[in-house]
């Protein structure tokens, strides 16, 4: 993301959101959405990564678009695991892999199956 200029970063993706807004293209919209969801994630803004990401997933489930559902439920899955809820952080990360596997998406298919292992692995070391 900018070589960590979040507020560049933050500024260029809410530029777009609002052009693709104002051209009604509720996909692309989706998509910057789930984008200032990470940059407020990386930031540690976790309430405001979590309402983008859901903006994402609405705008995703209500246009089809199922690349930007497995893109929001892994975001809220990271924050969700960040808030300290690794069993509800588990379940989306697994919704969001089975998404990624339909669509024979690799490199997230591994991201994600790694990031399942870790949490797994955090959980059954707490219990």
């Amino acid at each position: 993301l900018l070589e960590g200029n979040y507020s560049e970063a933050e500024r260029l993706f809410r530029s777009a959101l609002e052009g693709f807004e104002r051209l009604g293209s509720r996909e692309r919209a989706a998509g910057r959405h789930i984008e200032l969801g990470l940059v407020n994630l990386l930031q540690g803004r976790y309430n405001q990564a979590r309402s983008q990401y859901e903006i994402g997933l609405r705008l995703g489930q209500e246009t089809g678009q199922t690349d930007n559902i497995a893109d929001a439920q892994y975001g809220l899955a990271r924050v969700e695991e960040e808030l300290g809820d690794l069993p509800a952080a588990l379940q989306t990360a697994h919704s969001a892999h089975e998404i990624y596997t339909r669509l024979a998406m690799k490199q997230r298919m591994d991201e994600t199956q790694k990031f399942i292992t870790e949490l797994e692995e955090r959980m059954a070391a707490h219990s």
